[in-house]
């Protein structure tokens, strides 16, 4: 998979109409730091800030000289790649050179901080369909599930290694009335309640009959249908759903 770039987030953020961040940085350094300009807009008042994007071969003097580019007075927050995420914010010293900075984020997080509300409704939504009685039944797992209880499907959806390589795809099959969707609404509300990096998507048999073909094939615009379904539309990216696949298929 390709890394997900700052500009891919800030070309989806500028479609929001209420934050704007220029693409050409005002300050860089080539393979190692880049500062961009942004601007937050509310009715008539308008916030400026500053977004210091460090990449991953970004070192502790790296982060010394990026942050004395900034002027003391100023709003400016932090994002770097997803994949050293470990590395940066496990480093105290590091951390020391950024405790001016509004927030420190990964690239991920950043976006999912402009749509913090949207997402949480979801979840809270997906969390509340949760089976009362549910007990996990017997699953057999003739492609070599290397977790077997309490219940394979959600060992393999939380599986980290999915996110790393190509991506992963489990199929599971049973027949009529034996409990697959009642398994899914399970599965759904267990990483909607435990997982702080993930957000699953949940499209049931009630969701296909008001999607076209054409939308069943896409994955962005299934993303954005589901998320309308359970009330919590993001109207600034279902407009921009071929933008918005730099998001979705991006680590």
């Amino acid at each position: 998979m390709q890394v997900m770039d700052f500009q891919d987030i800030a070309k989806l953020l500028n479609f929001s109409r209420t934050t704007t961040i220029d693409l050409i940085p005002i300050k860089t350094k080539d393979g190692r730091w880049a500062l961009y300009k942004g601007v937050h807009k509310v009715h008539t008042s308008s916030l400026p800030f500053k977004v210091l994007y460090f990449y991953s071969a970004a070192t502790q003097e790296d982060v010394r000289t990026a942050v004395r580019e900034i002027g003391t007075d100023e709003d400016f927050h932090v994002v770097y790649p997803s994949a050293v995420a470990r590395a940066f914010s496990g480093k105290t010293e590091i951390a020391s050179h950024l405790n001016r900075a509004q927030g420190v984020w990964t690239t991920r997080q950043y976006l999912v901080s402009f749509i913090k509300d949207e997402v949480q409704t979801y979840l809270k939504k997906l969390a509340a369909q949760a089976p009362h009685d549910y007990i996990d039944p017997k699953v057999d797992t003739p492609s070599g599930f290397q977790v077997k209880t309490p219940n394979p499907v959600l060992s393999f959806l939380r599986d980290p290694e999915s996110e790393r390589g190509a991506g992963k795809l489990g199929v599971l099959l049973a027949e009529p009335g034996q409990g697959k969707t009642y398994m899914s609404r399970y599965l759904v509300s267990r990483i909607s309640e435990t997982d702080t990096e993930l957000v699953p998507l949940m499209v049931d048999s009630s969701q296909w009959h008001t999607m076209s073909v054409e939308d069943q094939t896409s994955l962005p615009k299934t993303i954005a249908h589901s998320f309308r379904h359970f009330g919590a539309a993001i109207g600034w990216l279902e407009v921009h759903t071929a933008e918005y696949r730099l998001a979705v298929t991006k680590p």
